[in-house]
């Protein structure tokens, strides 16, 4: 008896999601088109996040406007991290239409997973007028509820729930959705909190209390002169993984490794990254400028930013969401009052994420020849030379029109070609 309930539960609740996913598959996807990530997508989309920043540390009872072309720029962009993502937003006078579609053509049996939802305007929550998964309509009625016992297994502690009820009401007016917040200080600290835990827990990071060691232990060393004072980050970068690399157990360093460049990103890059890893800057150290701040690549500080950081990115997530965020960036910077589109940032973006990938992929053996080759910058950091720097938005539109333009992707292979000629890149 017990064999058969086991039987039905497994039918139910595993074999039906993944033949309901399977059937799901459609031939052609419901968003024709991947859109294509422009400077002004970026501005928009930091625009968004800037109002969200400032709602949240409010009082409840808070609007969030978010128009058509803000929801459109922030699919576009998080279409740059995942290239089998498309989505596109498409807001009417009695309702809010978003469509996504994901790539699955290249598994046996696949297709695209295509999901629409209509939004219609509420006085109270969200209502939702019509679910499709593919070719089927879902009951708009369990949708919601699913979706708070979704987000209640992935956040934990009921934070579901309180994310879908501080919703609190949807207006449609020219173009663009108007939610009502509601959420009190301690609500918006459980969220951020349980939002921060199940980041790190999905991307496998590594433990705060091991990135700590590994900061601690650069603090000491360029505490005792060994790393050098206002000159380059190379010595910096090479401590971190020659010690990762000696501490890892049988000559398997990855999660050292990992923990080590994290600590290199926190230390000689910027404190907020830490937010993404937890607690590592112990309370008495916060605040205080690293040596490592006055170290440089390229004799600049900007740069040496970029590389760890990208760095520090790329031992979290793969090298397209790393990309797409070094990217995001320089975009922004096309803005007024930013530093403008620049391909020698770019550059250095691109060779931090070839660095981490080289240690993250290397064998024992291998990581002693890069330990051995990372004496010098031009190492790691390709020539900059003739790339362009300090692009506004409208420079960067005539010169390049997108980062899906031909003349753009040119550019970036330009940078990929210099950062394979590299000698810690170059094959023995």
């Amino acid at each position: 008896m017990f064999r058969r309930l086991f039987l039905v539960f497994v039918l139910l609740f595993v074999l039906a999601p993944v033949t309901f996913l399977a059937l799901a598959m459609e031939d052609e996807p419901a968003v024709a088109e991947r859109r294509h990530g422009t400077p002004e997508d970026a501005v928009r989309a930091r625009a968004v996040l800037q109002e969200f920043r400032e709602l949240t540390p409010t009082a409840g009872g808070r609007r969030l406007r978010v128009s058509e072309a803000d929801m459109n720029a922030i699919l576009g962009l998080a279409g740059r991290g995942l290239p089998f993502f498309r989505g596109e937003a498409d807001v009417r006078p009695d309702m809010v239409r978003l469509a996504v579609s994901a790539d699955a053509t290249r598994l046996p049996g696949g297709g695209w997973l295509n999901l629409r939802v209509a939004v219609a305007p509420s006085e109270r929550g969200v209502r939702l007028a019509s679910v499709e998964v593919g070719p089927f309509g879902v009951p708009a009625g369990i949708v919601v509820p699913g979706l708070g016992f979704v987000l209640d297994t992935v956040l934990g502690d009921g934070l579901g729930q309180i994310a879908i009820s501080s919703i609190d009401g949807v207006r449609i007016a020219d173009q663009a959705v108007v939610l009502g917040v509601n959420l009190d200080e301690a609500g918006r600290e459980a969220l951020a909190r349980g939002a921060r835990d199940t980041v790190r827990t999905a991307a496998g990071l590594s433990d705060p209390g091991e990135v700590r060691d590994h900061y601690l232990a650069l603090e000491a060393a360029a505490g005792e002169r060994q790393l050098g004072s206002g000159g380059s980050v190379v010595p910096f970068l090479r401590f971190a993984m020659d010690r990762a690399h000696r501490r890892g157990p049988d000559g398997g360093a990855g999660g050292e490794i990992r923990a080590a460049l994290f600590a290199v990103a926190i230390y000689c890059g910027h404190a907020r990254f830490e937010e993404l890893i937890g607690d590592v800057v112990p309370r008495e150290m916060r605040g205080r400028a690293t040596v490592c701040a006055g170290a440089t690549l390229a004799r600049r500080g900007d740069l040496r930013q970029h590389f760890v950081i990208s760095a520090g990115l790329e031992a979290a997530a793969d090298s397209a969401v790393a990309s797409a965020i070094g990217e995001f960036k320089e975009l922004i910077d096309t803005d007024r009052g930013g530093s403008g589109f620049s391909f020698d940032d770019l550059a250095a973006d691109r060779a931090g994420i070839r660095f981490a990938r080289a240690f993250l992929d290397a064998t024992a053996t291998e990581r002693e020849r890069l330990l051995a080759l990372l004496t010098e910058e031009r190492a790691i950091l390709p020539s900059l030379q003739g790339l362009p720097t300090g692009l506004s938005q409208s420079a960067f539109r005539r010169r390049f029109g997108d980062v899906d333009a031909g003349s753009y992707k040119a550019m970036v292979a330009e940078i990929d070609r210099r950062i394979d000629r590299l000698v810690l890149h170059a094959r023995p």
